[in-house]
């Protein structure tokens, strides 16, 4: 069997999709089936390139996500689908084809329906919900009818709820939560003051700015409180001032971009994870507990369907609730009672039931 996974965004990221997609070419690859990458996204190239995955850069216009890019769509429409018709032609008939991003859900099933009449099997991964680009989107009529004709794959079914109100019909769709790997031992932190970890790109959306203003009175009541903040972003220069105009220097630090995520979790005693917008899911959350490190949450999005509120982490609906729940966990007791939760409740995430959801998906087609 071949499988190929399609992905052309506008704007190329780093972050738990691409992992879940490398993730997944690797458990193929390993059952012996054909594995193909064709994207203009580098950082998912890069990942397939150090893992000697086949993958190939091809350029298919621009994502129609944006005003600007939506202007492009006709040229955008013309080279996808001249390209893709190529691609079509040469793959082997059980073939399977992974998308996701817009350009190649708006084209590929009408190719394969239309022109080929070939039961080639097309799932819609969709590791993000339904914001602006989709629901505001001229062309949501395109992929609302092609929803119809494949199997669409989220992340929570709070996700699948939001591709429900968009108008895909609940029958389309499926959920496989994604995975992590289980950590054999917790390591104890190399500091013992109390560190809070935040974890994911700086940008504004994620909340990190919010939640170091909300924090800074705790911080002034316990000095030996530190933050350790892993990612980079576009609030980052804010986030330094922040820290500057309050002379912080020594209990916020910024680390950049961490690439070993097992020593960034063995410095930290909690990890904060401060959304401000609902996701499809919360990786790092998920990967966190299964290191033992309880988490404290916006209660958005799908975060509930990960944490058990008061049992293995805490769900925030205040500003006002982040120091209450940090000093909670301060407290020995309730810090080894939310660890030892945390890195139980991690376990219903298994990469194995990941991997047999999506094995099946191809087995069923």
């Amino acid at each position: 069997m071949t499988i190929y996974f399609f992905k052309f965004p506008l704007v190329p990221t780093l972050g738990g999709a691409e992992f879940h997609t490398l993730k997944l070419a690797k458990y193929f690859a390993s059952q012996g089936h054909q594995i193909k990458l064709l994207t203009s996204d580098q950082y998912l190239f890069r990942l397939f390139e150090k893992h000697h995955l086949p993958r190939r850069r091809v350029f298919a216009g621009w994502e129609p996500t944006s005003k600007w890019s939506l202007l492009l769509w006709p040229l955008t429409w013309a080279v996808a689908r001249s390209r893709l018709k190529k691609i079509i032609r040469a793959a082997p008939a059980d073939s399977i084809f992974f998308c996701q991003s817009l350009t190649e859900k708006l084209i590929l099933p009408s190719i394969l329906h239309s022109i080929f009449s070939i039961p080639y099997s097309v799932i819609f991964l969709e590791h993000k919900i339904p914001g602006r680009w989709l629901t505001l989107n001229p062309l949501k009529f395109l992929y609302l009818k092609y929803a119809n004709l494949v199997q669409l794959i989220t992340v929570s079914h709070f996700a699948k709820q939001e591709f429900v109100k968009l108008g895909v019909p609940e029958k389309c769709i499926g959920v496989i939560y994604p995975s992590t790997t289980p950590v054999i031992a917790r390591v104890i932190p190399k500091q013992s003051q109390f560190t809070i970890g935040i974890l994911g790109r700086l940008d504004p959306e994620k909340g990190a700015l919010k939640f170091l203003k909300s924090v800074i009175p705790g911080l002034a009541r316990n000095p030996d409180w530190r933050i350790l903040i892993a990612g980079e972003g576009g609030e980052q220069n804010k986030i330094q001032r922040l820290i500057g105009s309050h002379n912080l220097q020594n209990q916020i630090i910024i680390l950049g971009f961490v690439h070993n995520l097992d020593e960034f979790f063995s410095q930290i005693s909690v990890l904060a994870y401060p959304t401000l917008v609902p996701e499809s899911f919360g990786l790092a959350v998920l990967e966190a507990m299964s290191h033992g490190i309880p988490v404290i949450a916006s209660n958005l999005g799908a975060i509930s369907e990960i944490i058990k509120h008061g049992e293995d982490g805490f769900l925030v609906n205040g500003e006002e609730e982040w120091i209450k729940y940090l000093g909670q966990l301060e407290t020995p007791s309730v810090h080894k009672k939310l660890s030892a939760a945390a890195r139980l409740s991690a376990q219903n995430f298994s990469e194995q039931k990941m991997l047999q959801g999506f094995e099946a998906i191809i087995q069923n087609r």
